[in-house]
């Protein structure tokens, strides 16, 4: 298959690792759930090089090469770090088993092309020369100091076992496969609210594992990252809470969509319902002070107070952080950010 085109974030200044010729290229998979490829890319700009750098990063359908190849790594922990021509490290956030193929598929796809490059013969975990995983480095390097094993937990949790991936790196992966059910993924950015009772939300397509029943969610709010046009003729959003946790697909029949105030922030808003503000930055104490219906406020900016994301509002100029709470609010006006010491 085609790779997509490479995108270069090549951090400067890494230090040549032992001397070309260089005989492996380094499998990986990062051991972070939440990050995107993106992120390690940005991690690699500025991280600490002394606990290891990488070359390139795979994932969202991305290549992004973060260093030049043919210098070494310190990337394994050992003495193979002198025989690294380029370290290959793969996400681990897929939500879905078609995100991680597409993904998995790149990431040989990678694998074998750069070993092509070098030079290298493309078989998997055979003897000092190769594509070398970082858990065949860990058990046969001189001057192991590592205890890593990836990438292969995070393969089999996908299904790739040992066996397939070392055929996939010999033989070659197919083109894409075939389209899933459910289509492409389409970018959205929206909020909705649940209105529908006796409905699912999914988990997956594949077997429509049921993740939540909306009748425990009726009036519940959500912002929509994306939408799959599913082959049965119905579309289904995929829904993030306001802290950034995914809560499955839901079809978007079953959702109504409402305006967000964070999209016309900051500016003098107006309470519709009665509603207590938080005074302190851990939100552990409330304050005494409650809003009325009728009552303004400014509303200066949405930001992270402690693992939450709140509504910075000013009220007589003291600073207090709310819920959002987008039933309760009413823009009056649009206003420039008003700074206070």
């Amino acid at each position: 298959m085609a790779l997509p085109k490479i995108e270069k974030q090549i951090r400067g200044g890494l230090p040549l690792v032992g001397y070309p010729p260089y005989g492996q290229i380094h499998a990986h998979s990062t051991g972070n759930r939440a990050s995107t490829a993106q992120n390690e890319a940005d991690y690699m700009g500025h991280k600490d090089i002394n606990g290891g750098f990488y070359t390139h990063v795979v994932g969202n359908g991305r290549v992004i090469q973060v260093g030049n190849v043919n210098r070494g790594a310190w990337d394994v922990g050992g003495g193979w770090n002198q025989w690294s021509y380029a370290s290959v490290e793969l996400i681990e956030s897929h939500k879905t088993k078609e995100e991680f193929l597409r993904d998995y598929r790149i990431y040989v796809t990678l694998l074998r092309d750069l070993a092509k490059e070098a030079g290298i013969r493309q078989t998997l975990d055979t003897g000092e020369l190769g594509i070398i995983t970082h858990d065949y480095a860990r058990q046969h390097q001189p001057y192991n100091q590592t205890d890593h094993v990836d990438p292969y937990p995070y393969l089999r949790k996908w299904g790739v076992s040992k066996e397939q991936f070392k055929k996939d790196i010999e033989k070659g992966v197919d083109t894409m496969p075939p389209k899933p059910p459910q289509g492409d993924w389409i970018k959205e950015n929206k909020r909705v609210e649940i209105t529908a009772k006796g409905q699912n939300t999914y988990t997956s397509f594949d077997k429509w594992r049921v993740r939540n029943k909306t009748d425990k969610l009726i009036g519940t709010q959500y912002k929509v990252t994306g939408k799959y046009n599913h082959q049965n003729g119905e579309t289904y959003y995929s829904l993030y809470d306001i802290e950034g946790s995914w809560h499955g697909y839901i079809n978007k029949k079953f959702v109504k969509e409402i305006k967000a105030i964070y999209q016309t922030i900051p500016g003098l808003y107006e309470a519709l319902k009665d509603d207590t503000f938080y005074i302190d930055q851990n939100l552990k104490k409330k304050s005494a002070w409650k809003i009325k219906r009728g009552q303004t406020f400014h509303l200066e900016d949405i930001v992270k107070v402690g693992k939450y994301t709140r509504a910075k509002v000013r009220l007589n100029n003291d600073i207090r952080y709310c819920t959002m709470r987008d039933d309760y609010w009413k823009l009056k006006y649009k206003t420039k950010v008003v700074k206070i010491k």
